[in-house]
């Protein structure tokens, strides 16, 4: 889908993607967090740790598989859900400990960080890209999407 609009298959096209990325018409930040259940904590020592993420080909599943090589720390997968929700339950049931954005983050979950052997994540951003020949109509759309998207809380949205 990133790159449909530049090949002219979609007029519009909004996706996460890594911080640093330029281009497009807008960007909004997203700030990641490891997470698990408040109720039912994973315990942080687990060899390998158990994970809940979404599907293959997602950025923070690729963030959560990075951060974790990287400091060497054994993993493995779950739960995978192509949704938020269910990403959400898996982590308030206590089934695996999972990446999210802070505006995801209920208050049933942890949030874990070095004091907890959990490395940084990269954050990403929600972006807005138009294709070049992107019509008048398409346009106010994005238009009205910057303007709504600029204006709410985003601590509202989860």
């Amino acid at each position: 889908m990133r790159r449909a609009p530049e090949r002219g298959e979609l007029d519009l096209a909004l996706f996460k993607r890594d911080a640093e990325e330029t281009g497009g018409i807008a960007a909004w930040p997203e700030r990641l967090r490891w997470t698990t259940s408040r109720r039912h904590p994973v315990d942080f020592r687990d060899d390998p740790l158990p994970l809940a993420l979404f599907e293959q080909g997602c950025i923070y599943r690729d963030r959560a598989f990075h951060a974790l090589e990287r400091v060497g720390r054994a993993w493995h997968i779950v739960y995978t859900s192509p949704s938020i929700l269910g990403i959400q339950a898996a982590v308030s049931a206590g089934l695996g400990v999972s990446i999210l954005p802070e505006v995801a983050i209920l208050p049933e979950h942890t949030v874990l960080d070095a004091r907890h052997g959990f490395p940084p994540i990269t954050d990403t951003e929600v972006a807005l890209v138009a294709a070049p020949e992107a019509s008048a109509a398409s346009r106010r759309l994005a238009e009205a999407l910057v303007n709504f998207c600029s204006t709410i809380d985003p601590r509202m949205v989860a």
